[in-house]
This record gives structure tokens, sequence and C-alpha cells, in this order.
């Protein structure tokens, strides 16, 4: 009868082994990994929030302005609502530890509400190969006003077959 003799590198030679045949049960096993999930077409609406913007250039941006990517020249989307809130600083108060909020002197901040045709894989969507993510920043441009911001919401509103 012949023994059987591992030394380190078979035993390190088996962990790496066992190691990918557990991920690769994890990755098909998996409900949060969508290897073999196709695209499909969705309608999609996102928020751009555009912080700190002069008080002057309110109204600026249009409902039914077609805006587009500054940087890649993407087209984004066409704006379906322009909302308008006072920017507001918020600070902290040294002495006693509390925040402190106080408006920021002819600023305000914009949101522009963007609707667009999209693709989706998953939880990701892309406008022609543009990503939209939430938290992604969006330098965008309409036909009279151009800034950039960040995306704050994306929502699925529509599915287009």
């Amino acid at each position: 009868m012949k023994k059987i003799r591992l030394n380190f590198i078979d035993i390190i030679i088996i962990l790496v082994i066992l190691t990918a045949i557990a991920l690769l049960a994890y990755i098909f096993l998996s409900s949060d990994i969508k290897l073999f999930e196709g695209s499909r077409k969705v309608t999609i609406e996102y928020k751009v929030e555009l912080r700190r913007v002069r008080e002057e250039f309110r109204d600026f941006i249009s409902i039914s302005d077609h805006a587009t990517d500054t940087v890649t020249q993407y087209a984004l989307g066409e704006v379906v609502d322009v909302e308008y809130a006072p920017t507001r600083y918020t600070g902290v108060n040294r002495s006693t530890g509390s925040l402190v909020f106080s408006d920021y002197p002819e600023h305000i901040n914009i949101t522009v509400t963007i609707r667009a045709e999209a693709t989706a894989n998953g939880d990701d969507y892309s406008l022609n190969g543009y990503k939209v993510a939430v938290g992604k920043q969006i330098s965008m441009r309409t036909p009279n006003f151009i800034n950039e911001g960040y995306c704050t919401q994306l929502t699925e509103v529509g599915v287009n077959g």
C-alpha cells in the first residue's frame, strides 16, 4: 500500500480549487448577481440637483428643453420638471455643538427632472452608452443654461418592450 503525502504546495492548490468552486457556486446561485439577465428598454425619470446657482439664472431651464452632457455630448433626455429651493448653509456652532442653518444670499438650488429612454441591465441604466446612477456627477447643458450637479433620484416609469 502506498502512502499519500501532502506538502504545503499541495494544500495551497487544494484550497485555491475549493475557493474557486465556492465562488462559482455563489455567482450562479446568488439572487444578487444576474449574469444572464438580458437588457430591456425602459423609460426613466431622474433628478439632477444643481446647488448654489445664482438667483439671476432662475427660469433659464424650461420644461421640454433637451439636456446634453457637456463632457461627453451624450443626450440626457427631456426636462419634465424644474423645482427651485433656497440654498442653505449648514454649519456647526462650535461652542454648543448644535447645527446652524442660514440662507446663502442670492443663490438657489435647482432640481431638474429629466425623462429619457434607457437600457436597463439589472440595476444599471444606460442612455445609449451614458451610464446614469444616483450619486453620479452630471455636467448638463440645456439651450440656455450650463451647470453641473448630482443625480439624486432615479425611477423607472415605464417599460418599452
